[in-house]
């Protein structure tokens, strides 16, 4: 808006200097050559005259005769004006008086050339090409010269040893006077007058609040999480703010240094301060200029230590982004862009096919005028594991990047002419430099202050996209967590155990140590079957909460298998990536495509996929349908889609296992299930590793007791836990509980010690919980009892 308003005015001033050079041309010149043949005289002239004599002042009206706005003379009562001829003027200022509820406001041309090729010379750097070729008009507030006012006043001050441009210079001190006398612009006079107070009281009313932001001003402020920032100003929207009824902000253009997933670059964003009367400290506003912050040295080394962490977030190579993170985020998105759901909507984004080669996927809008992404408010804690991703932030995530609750512009309004791009005051202002590839790798100090203090990351236990906060975040340990791989007990103690977490730990890696690049083998077709597929499984329940089945043993659910898939990923430094339903679709000619992006995420990543199968409650045994005389029912919906899904994944396992990756291939699929019989014979062969999970013995059922207890009893929350221990042998063990169980039965009783006011866990509260679970036991059996007879052939 405002270059357009520059641009109207340019063309207007060109033609009045065209017409100008024309009249100057014509009356020959002897004006210009006294003054450029003897510049002394000229002085003794503006001594002899005054000053202002240098100084045209104009007042334009609209004149209700004409229709049309005329200048005036000012009248002879102003005494700040001489009225001299045209030729001798150094510059033209034009006083225009507001009609119909418009604002007074002024505009400067600037005649005399020496003067203009001293202020191009001086604002050079001032952007929209205002200082760049031939006179312009310069509008009030006149910016460049506020943002400037004390170097002009310097230079206006001092003279040259050879005397060429003191004329120039005598001609700028005058500007500066005839505008601190009266601009045309009541706003800026009444902050000239008080300039020089404010700015010794570090005090600013909401009105002057441009005069504190030159363009290319380093600004400190608050965005993020209450995280401190630095920023680059562009420049303002408009310099006053708006007079509108309802209090509007003033809003400020600035950059801030930002990854995009490829390179480093400014990124443009909003910043605004809200309404506020009178005047007030400058670093009481949200936003100020860095100068004035209290401790500034011991801000800029926090900001270049964070930047310096912010870097290697982002640049961190793929098997290396996975983070432990304490601390607050803003979440953005829950689940993925791109993937098509049974409602045939895919979050209004359309995807091509995975190039394998380039290792991207092309995302393209199916609606280009739609609303960028907003980010969402929602503020949470978050401790776990997560993935620092930009480029995958924006291909599976939100559409933009956003800081806070400001999106996060891809590119400026940068003029790219070639007369802004060789300008290299304006180069250095605006820090164009550090977009260049000279300065991806080495960097300044600035380039780290600018950093902003969140990064783009996908919460691995919540499934959910988020800004986090560079300083929550910590490397993993190299030895992994192994605390609740400890805790995971299977039947056969640790030698099970040992073996999956060597295969996860082997699978895709090399050691440079070793010699162990022999130890492969290829498959007749290139790249093909070096996937790594673990079957975690138990047998089809009657129940869940029988004791016994009339076909023998029963694959309960919390007997570890999703906990083996869990704990293993932990300790072996490695993501786990579940999938479910939601995140694929019912719909067969969609699953295969929206696993394919997922399965592409999941490599990138080095993760373990994890696809479970729950039981479904009507599965019943064979025997049980032939004893009943009824043929066998159909395979159920969420196995069908289960087995379904198993397919595409397996197939992609064996074929794109390496994708982005040629050097280090890796696919690890897990999948948990009860419903072994379902499987097609081609998924059978296709398993490469199948562990049983059966009833818990009692040897697991004490050890997942005491791997819940001793954490109680380190801290001496425990009361007597030999008794304890005693109870546990003779009653719990004939009920057969499972994992998860066993975790509520601790969990409830804890409630019930904290309600009482204990400060120890004791038996009683156990046994409490325990009962109540013994009796509703009992009562579901008497109820299947009675629904099993009923449908049994009479």
């Amino acid at each position: 808006m405002k270059l357009a308003i520059l641009q109207d005015k340019f063309a207007t001033l060109e033609q009045k200097f065209n017409d100008l050079l024309e009249k100057e041309t014509a009356n020959g010149d002897c004006a210009r050559g006294k003054e450029t043949d003897a510049p002394v005289n000229a002085q003794s002239d503006m001594k002899e005259t005054g000053p202002v004599s240098r100084a045209s002042i104009l007042i334009n009206k609209y004149d209700p005769a004409t229709g049309e706005r005329k200048d005036e003379q000012p009248s002879e009562t102003t005494p700040d004006v001489t009225k001299v001829q045209g030729a001798s003027h150094a510059f033209i200022l034009r006083k225009y008086v507001g009609t119909g509820g418009e604002e007074n406001s002024g505009e400067l041309e600037i005649v005399d050339r020496d003067l203009w090729k001293l202020l191009k010379k001086l604002l050079s750097h001032y952007p929209y090409h205002t200082f760049q070729g031939n006179p312009v008009a310069i509008i009030s507030p006149y910016e460049a010269f506020i943002f400037n006012w004390n170097e002009l006043e310097r230079v206006a001050k001092e003279s040259r040893i050879d005397g060429k441009d003191d004329q120039a210079r005598l001609d700028l001190g005058l500007l500066l006077d005839t505008l601190s006398s009266g601009s045309g612009d009541p706003k800026l006079d009444k902050y000239l007058k008080v300039r020089d107070s404010s700015k010794e009281q570090k005090i600013v009313t909401f009105e002057s609040l441009w005069t504190l932001f030159p363009p290319g001003t380093l600004v400190y402020g608050k965005v993020f999480l209450g995280q401190d920032q630095v920023f680059i100003v562009q420049d303002n929207t408009r310099p006053w703010p708006r007079n509108t009824s309802e209090p509007s902000p003033w809003t400020l253009e600035c950059w801030t240094y930002d990854w995009d997933g490829k390179i480093f670059k400014r990124r443009a964003l909003v910043l605004e301060i809200e309404n506020f009367e009178s005047s007030k400290p400058i670093t009481s506003l949200p936003f100020y200029p860095l100068e004035y912050y209290p401790k500034l040295e011991e801000l800029k080394k926090r900001l270049v230590d964070r930047g310096k962490k912010y870097k290697r977030l982002c640049t961190a190579k793929q098997g290396s982004r996975m983070f432990d993170y304490k601390g607050s985020v803003i979440l953005a998105k829950k689940g993925f862009s791109g993937i098509s759901g049974d409602n045939n909507e895919d979050d209004g984004m359309t995807m091509s096919s995975y190039d394998y080669d380039l290792g991207n996927w092309e995302k393209i809008p199916q609606n280009a005028n739609s609303e960028l992404h907003k980010a969402a408010s929602k503020t949470t804690y978050v401790d776990g594991r997560v993935m620092v991703d930009f480029e995958s932030y924006f291909n599976f995530g939100p559409k933009s990047a956003t800081l806070g609750d400001r999106t996060v512009q891809p590119d400026s309004r940068e003029c790219q002419c070639l007369d802004c791009q060789r300008n290299t005051v304006w180069d250095s202002v605006y820090r164009n430099r550090f977009d260049k590839d000279a300065h991806q790798k080495e960097w300044e100090e600035e380039q780290f202050m600018l950093c902003p203090p969140r990064v783009l990351a996908y919460i691995l236990s919540d499934k959910q996209w988020a800004q986090l906060t560079v300083t929550g975040l910590t490397d993993i340990s190299k030895e992994g967590n192994n605390d609740s791989w400890d805790r995971v007990k299977l039947a056969d103690g640790d030698k099970t155990k040992e073996m999956i977490l060597n295969l996860v730990k082997g699978h895709g890696t090399s050691n440079s140590t070793d010699d162990d690049s022999e130890l492969v083998v290829d498959d007749i077709v290139e790249k093909k079957g070096k996937g790594l597929v673990i079957l975690l499984y138990g047998e089809v329940p009657i129940l869940s909460c029988c004791k016994a089945s009339v076909d023998g043993e029963i694959g309960l659910p919390g007997v570890g298998k999703t906990s083996t898939a869990e704990t293993v990923a932990s300790a072996a430094r490695k993501p786990l990536f579940p999938i479910s339903v939601a995140d694929v679709g019912t719909e067969a000619k969609k699953v295969e495509a929206n696993l394919s992006r997922l399965f592409a995420l999941a490599t990138s990543w080095q993760a373990i996929l994890l696809i479970l199968m729950l039981c479904d409650a009507e599965t019943k045994p064979t025997s049980f349908w032939k004893a009943a005389g009824k043929a066998l029912p159909a395979v159920p919906k969420e196995m069908r889609w289960f087995l379904f899904t198993i397919t595409v994944f397996l197939r992609f396992l064996d074929y794109y296992q390496g994708i982005g990756m040629s050097r280090n291939p890796f696919g690890i699929l897990m999948l948990t299930t009860n419903q072994i019989a379902h499987f097609d014979v081609a998924v059978q062969s296709r398993i490469h590793v199948a562990i049983k999970y059966g009833r818990l013995s009692p040897k697991q059922i004490m050890d997942i007791f005491m791997g819940f207890l001793n954490p109680l009893i380190e801290k001496d929350r425990v009361h007597n836990i030999n008794e304890i221990k005693e109870w546990i042998e003779d009653d719990v063990y004939e009920v057969g509980l499972d994992g998860r169980q066993i975790r509520n039965i601790l969990t409830s009783a804890l409630g019930l010690a904290r309600a009482a006011r204990k400060t120890k866990l004791e038996k009683k509260d156990l046994k409490t919980i325990m009962d109540n679970l013994r009796a509703y036991r009992r009562d579901t059996v008497v109820q299947f009892e009675k629904y099993r007879n009923s449908q049994e052939p009479p």
